[in-house]
């Protein structure tokens, strides 16, 4: 305020001094004795000094009055036929000003949700500004949120057309292609546009992305080495991706009928991360298709070593038919005799006391894990010796009421969105590439609802002393669950409510 009010006073100042010169140089001329003589023609004017200063200026402003609508003249006919000039500057600057005011509104308009007078005033911010590469890609954005892909996809071939916003112009297009499901087109061009920004690794996960849709396995491969050079990947975990990839492409050969290609796949999967148990499993499958056993033995072995899952313990089990409970445990101590604080080492040591009816080993070793690390799949352990030992159902439906509320056994669980699934690649909830992880779940799987989760299977036997068909860490039914407690002792039968408490479980 006080800026402004010093700068009027020495405007004012000014405007005085300049008055009262002016005003002292008139009455200064108006003094002078003596006039000025113009001769024409033998004919003399006489002007006094103060007119005759007057008439010469009076000229003066008359020729620049003239030089200016002469320029004006020539800038009208430049005008006219197209060249800039000043008249073309000032419908450009106003054209302008009137552009980026519209797209200041639109901008404000889009925040505040109204998209539909958003996407109006951006098309006529976009029209003023004569397709501005600001005002196309706001209209770009403006017509995604609006659903009009055409419209984005115009406005984004137009920003094609600039070199520096050539790059973003290909990842919207790929965005809107993906949108809409032209998914190799969008390939296609994701290609193109990692070529333009190679170290781009948002172009490059989103290349990634779209080869895994396609099922491009090798192209995949390729674009996980991008992804090692420039992005935050590790040796370890691009071994594992790349593994991943070598799993998935074998999976394709089986169903392809390609035995043999499929089984090099998954062993250069396995050698490349031996502790991979979806590739372990397939592997043991394709072995034993092909009558071999001794090598996804040592691997099953080696796997087991350095991540002890119950599915390589399945595997394992199936390396020999018509197996008896006892030659079972004692084929499985290659496995149970690793030092190792895991958990499902002595599940699986558990399990095996109780397969071969020892039932009184297996809750000593669980009653250990009930006091270390107790979740509901040890409990129903538990549930399951003391129906072996003989205890009274009111016992073992003690134990199945404890496992219903405790902790949960541990699962495959997609690290991104959270989902419980079997193991997959490729999560089926949020698509994310190699996220699950073992661990235990902050809640019950929905599809395990109609399944009954127990650590092993009694089933009853030709003989009644051994045991020729077990099944280590399954899933089972209802009969089958009945038929193994009820052959774990002869007294007891389990009665409905304790078959439906095991039910609840996992």
């Amino acid at each position: 305020m006080g800026a402004n009010m010093f700068g009027l006073l020495l405007k004012s100042l000014f405007f005085l001094l300049v008055s009262g010169f002016c005003a002292f140089g008139l009455i200064y001329l108006g003094g002078l004795s003596g006039s000025l003589t113009l001769t024409l023609n033998d004919k003399e004017l006489r002007f006094s000094i103060i007119l005759a200063i007057c008439v010469l200026v009076a000229i003066l402003l008359l020729v620049l009055f003239c030089f200016g609508l002469f320029n004006l003249g020539t800038s009208l006919v430049w005008f006219i036929s197209g060249e800039e000039t000043v008249i073309s500057r000032y419908f450009i600057k106003s054209r302008k000003a009137k552009g980026e005011k519209a797209l200041l509104r639109a901008f404000i308009l889009f925040y505040e949700g109204n998209t539909a007078d958003a996407l109006v005033q951006s098309e006529r911010a976009k029209y003023l500004l004569k397709n501005d590469p600001l005002s196309l890609l706001i209209n770009a954005q403006i017509a995604q949120r609006s659903g009009k892909s055409k419209l984005v996809l115009v406005n984004f071939k137009k920003l094609l057309e600039n070199k520096d916003t050539r790059s973003v112009a290909l990842t919207g297009i790929i965005s809107e292609k993906i949108k809409i499901g032209e998914y190799e087109s969008a390939l296609e061009l994701t290609k193109k546009s990692v070529e333009l920004s190679p170290k781009n690794i948002s172009n490059i996960e989103t290349l990634f992305n779209l080869q895994l849709l396609e099922k491009d396995w090798d192209g995949a491969r390729e674009t996980l080495k991008a992804k090692k050079k420039y992005g935050k990947m590790d040796r370890l975990q691009h071994m594992r991706q790349d593994a991943n990839l070598l799993f998935l492409k074998a999976k394709d050969r089986r169903s392809q009928g390609l035995t043999k290609e499929a089984l090099d796949l998954t062993l250069s999967a396995v050698r490349q991360h031996p502790s991979f148990v979806a590739a372990l499993v397939f592997l043991t499958e394709l072995e034993l298709m092909s009558g071999s056993k001794k090598r996804v033995e040592k691997l099953l072995q080696k796997g087991w070593s350095l991540f002890p899952h119950p599915d390589i313990a399945k595997a394992f089990a199936e390396l020999v038919d018509n197996e008896s409970a006892k030659d079972r445990q004692t084929r499985f101590k290659a496995l149970t005799n690793i030092k190792s604080t895991s958990i499902h080492i002595r599940i699986l040591e558990a399990e095996l006391f109780l397969a071969n009816r020892d039932f009184e080993a297996a809750k000593k070793l669980i009653a250990k894990l009930v006091k270390d690390d107790p979740d509901n799949y040890v409990l129903t352990l538990m549930a399951a010796s003391e129906q072996g030992l003989g205890a009274n159902s009111s016992v073992v439906r003690e134990w199945l009421t404890k496992a219903v509320y405790a902790p949960k056994s541990f699962a495959w669980i997609c690290k991104s969105c959270g989902f419980q699934t079997e193991w997959v690649c490729i999560c089926s909830e949020c698509d994310s590439f190699d996220s699950m992880e073992w661990r235990r779940p902050p809640f019950y799987s929905d599809q395990n609802e109609n399944r009954v989760q127990i650590p092993i299977i009694l089933e009853d036997d030709k003989s009644n002393d051994v045991d020729t068909n077990v099944t280590i860490v399954g899933s089972i039914s209802d009969d089958k669950l009945e038929k193994g407690l009820k052959g774990s002792t002869s007294e007891k039968k389990p009665n409905n409510d304790t078959v439906k408490q095991a039910r609840q479980i996992n």
